[in-house]
């Protein structure tokens, strides 16, 4: 009996530090270069986001598939050139959240930073700890000009962060 309680101990134990761990690490530390991974991270696509007019009008007007954060930040960022309405705008936002939910309940957690030139750290996708729990972060910026597309791809990176950081802090 004892030795059975162990083995229940020890499974839980370790079934507990896998839910924990960061799948978005085992997916990238095969790449060696931060922009590889980087990518990795923002093109990963979810099939099965939630599908309203709004985003199949956007998806038939842009030709892209709005399942990946690329996607999304790359229409944010050009939404001023392609006169995106206030509503369609809302619903890259949201889409933003919906993806973000869906990192989370995947075992991908991220937040993304901006890069401080004055840093000793070169690395542009750093492991740290949130909350507890490991997330990869993603660092941007870092540039001495800053165009209208970076404040843009900023606002959708901050949308995102609010959702993981108040998913992570559960």
């Amino acid at each position: 009996m004892k030795s059975l309680f162990y083995s229940f101990l020890f499974f839980m134990i370790t079934f507990s530090v896998d839910a924990q761990e960061n799948l978005v690490f085992k997916e990238t530390d095969s790449l060696k270069i931060d922009h590889e991974k980087i990518a990795t991270v923002i093109n990963f696509t979810f099939e099965d986001l939630a599908e309203n007019e709004i985003i199949d009008s956007l998806r038939r007007k842009t030709k892209l598939h709005l399942n990946s954060l690329a996607h999304c930040m790359m229409l944010y960022s050009i939404s001023k050139s392609m006169r995106l309405s206030e509503g369609e705008k809302k619903a890259l936002e949201n889409r933003v959240i919906e993806i973000a939910e869906r990192f989370y309940s995947s075992n991908k957690y991220i937040l993304f930073r901006k890069f401080r030139r004055n840093s000793d750290d070169r690395s542009m996708f750093i492991k740290d700890t949130f909350k507890g729990k490991k997330v990869a972060i993603i660092l941007f910026g870092g540039n001495c000009v800053i165009t209208r597309f970076d404040v843009l791809r900023g606002e959708i990176r901050a949308i995102f962060n609010t959702k993981m950081e108040a998913l992570l802090s559960k």
